[in-house]
């Protein structure tokens, strides 16, 4: 109950002439945000366990502090461990931190209905949106809380809060059936703000969430902050032409300049994007009529910003870092370059996403090949998503860090699997790889040889087609090493794991209706999935006459060689007789590398099933050796981790010159 009698609503960020403005004892000045995202998860920890300490955040915020950033962003309600933290590193600070506070729905709350009202997602939005008012001015007790933190919220935060920001990634269809579906809703008219006649039945929506939050403030608090509704440039407020709009499945628009503050509403509004990158310019994609107020526009970014009539931000700029097994550019280089390019287009402010590596991050293309439940308990090199963190969190084996250098300083408490006169082999593991210690005539510095692994009882070849190399029992997996280049990964062509799950979206046919034998010779590169970028003209759609696929396989990258002087993200290590390797867990169809579990045939389960096992086999050999025999080695099962080293990657110093002029 607000027993106050003042009404004069306060506004420590406010936004005037479309520049968000900070008031200061000295006067109020212009405020551009340089931020990062943090998350609560930390190394195998899941976000919803909020297992970061308050000594850890406090640490980091001193971090982000000396790379030059002024603003923190968290995508949802964090415990209150956070903003306790947050509370004591500001409180006597001159140059305090600033927090963007964000509200986010969970991908099951996306749930349809005939009446907009009831939404899951819509209901979720109005009570997260009051409940973070009460968090950020310290008068909150939150005993449970699915998906989000917990706790008790004792701390005024309010004086540092730069902004709300409602959304992260939306369902695409769920907005289509609210605009396309439904009938169209009446203009909305609230105490704070209105919506125009163009406006969707989304912008409707979140006009009324909007309200909900700057009502909620005003009245309980006096006081207001301003608002954005999270967007992607494929929400961007632009009509396409529809040859090029189906291409990029460019479904819907949103645009918060359809969504007006009122005199009430003091605070104001601003524009947010999340960026993502592209191979083409979407500038030229864009139907004409669009651009005739804007003849002089170079290129889209430039456009997107001023076609707005309020500040816009950038609320997410990621690339994976080196530690990503497919990254083919340099993450330092990327970020720095994207922040370069918005700020000399004037936009308000960028925020870098992440702070820290996310290990139970998804991504489309390999969470079919892992069980989701427990992703998060080891980092998977394969999967873009979980490599965009400023800093890294490697996986201690016992008490030993794995280093590939083909030195065995990290391998003296490792037992031997096998040896003889001429052979030895190791074998360890952690929680984000599986490495070998080889010692065998046939490796060499001078020419190929093989390493071949047997995995699946059932599936696999003794006589790999075009390898000169016959094994003594079926291999799954044929490693074709060059000393000199790195080595490529083969896989018997009816354990290729993409094939089952992403054909039809390649080239439309269903993998089960003609599927490789299980006695096959045919050995082909591991391959992954990829999003076709390239766009057809209108022209050149009319000459294919056929679908289009939006996606295509592409062979794994090989495994790196160690330099000599790199070696955090080398793969292998050859010397004269001895091998030192690493073999990413997905790119051996491993399932769960804690219970290592595999992928069973495909073929006879429909899909991806887990079969135990305790044992691989491996054999080496060359031109020479061309009759390797097999040794038996028995896998033990992980246990969880419990202990990992933070890094700071190169990209954190990056972007540290740049912020800090520098660069």
């Amino acid at each position: 109950m607000d027993i106050r009698k003042e009404t004069t609503i306060t506004t420590p960020f406010y936004i005037d002439n479309k520049t968000i403005y900070q008031k200061r004892a000295d006067g109020n000045q212009e405020f551009v945000i340089r931020g990062v995202e943090m998350d609560s998860s930390y190394g195998p920890k899941r976000a919803t366990d909020f297992a970061i300490d308050e000594e850890t955040y406090l640490r980091w915020f001193e971090q982000i502090q000396q790379m030059g950033a002024n603003t923190i962003r968290v995508s949802t309600i964090l415990d209150d461990n956070f903003y306790k933290a947050f509370y004591e590193y500001n409180k006597d600070r001159k140059q305090p931190l600033f927090l963007l506070q964000g509200i986010r729905v969970a991908t099951d709350e996306f749930k349809t209905k005939r009446n907009k009202d009831y939404f899951d997602f819509y209901q979720t939005l109005l009570k997260d949106g009051r409940d973070v008012i009460d968090i950020i001015h310290g008068k909150k007790v939150i005993l449970t809380n699915k998906h989000k933190g917990s706790g008790f919220y004792f701390y005024d935060i309010s004086p540092w809060v730069v902004g709300i920001l409602i959304g992260d990634e939306w369902d695409q269809d769920t907005i289509s059936y609210l605009n396309h579906t439904l009938d169209k809703e009446p203009a909305f008219i609230g105490e704070y703000v209105t919506t125009t006649e163009q406006s969707t039945n989304f912008e409707i929506m979140m006009a009324k969430v909007i309200e909900n939050i700057v009502r909620y403030e005003s009245k309980k608090y006096h006081s207001q902050r301003p608002i954005s509704v999270n967007s992607t440039f494929l929400m961007d407020p632009f009509q396409y032409q529809e040859h090029y709009a189906v291409q990029i499945e460019k479904k819907n628009a949103f645009n918060i300049d359809r969504i007006k503050p009122t005199a009430q509403m003091k605070a104001g509004l601003f524009a947010s994007y999340a960026y993502e990158d592209f191979d083409f310019s979407l500038l030229p994609l864009i139907d004409s009529s669009e651009l005739k107020s804007f003849s002089d526009v170079k290129n889209y970014f430039e456009l997107l910003n001023r076609v707005h009539e309020v500040p816009v931000i950038i609320s997410s700029i990621g690339y994976p870092s080196d530690s990503y097994f497919h990254n083919t550019k340099k993450q330092e280089h990327e970020i720095v370059e994207k922040l370069k390019m918005f700020d000399s287009l004037g936009y308000n402010g960028n925020v870098i996403r992440s702070w820290q590596d996310v290990w139970d991050r998804r991504a489309f293309e390999t969470s079919y090949a892992v069980d989701l439940q427990q992703i998060n308990e080891w980092h998977d090199p394969l999967t873009s998503t979980q490599h965009f963190g400023l800093i890294g969190f490697k996986p201690y084996r016992g008490e030993v860090l794995m280093q590939v250098d083909g030195n065995d300083d990290d391998w003296q408490d490792v037992v031997e699997s096998f040896q003889n006169e001429t052979t030895k082999v190791l074998m360890t593991r952690d929680h984000a790889f599986l490495y070998f210690w080889l010692e065998d005539p046939a490796i060499t510095n001078d020419q190929p040889f093989y390493i071949g692994l047997d995995l699946h009882p059932e599936l696999g070849s003794k006589t790999p087609l075009l390898f000169d190399i016959t094994f003594d029992r079926n291999i799954d997996f044929l490693i074709v090493v060059n000393p000199l280049a790195g080595a490529r990964v083969y896989v018997h062509e009816r354990y290729q794991g993409v094939r089952q799950n992403f054909l039809e979206l390649t080239n439309g046919r269903n993998p089960y209706f003609y599927y490789p034998d299980k006695d096959s010779n045919n050995y082909e590169i591991v391959k992954y999935l990829k999003r076709n970028k390239k766009i057809l003209t209108e022209e050149e759609l009319l000459l294919k006459q056929r679908r289009i696929y939006h996606y295509y396989f592409k062979d794994m990258e090989l495994l790196k060689l160690f330099n000599g002087q790199q070696t955090e993200q080398s793969d292998l290590a050859v010397g004269d007789g001895r091998i030192e390797i690493r073999i990413p867990y997905q790119l051996l169809n491993i399932y769960d590398p804690l219970k290592f579990t595999i992928h069973d045939d495909y073929y006879q389960h429909y899909g991806v099933e887990p079969l135990q096992i305790d044992r691989l086999y491996l054999a080496i050999g060359n031109g020479k050796f061309t009759n390797p025999k097999s040794t038996e080695i028995y896998v033990e099962p992980l246990k969880q981790l419990d202990r990992v080293k933070e890094y700071i990657k190169p990209s954190y110093y990056a972007v540290q010159n740049y912020w800090k002029g520098e660069d």
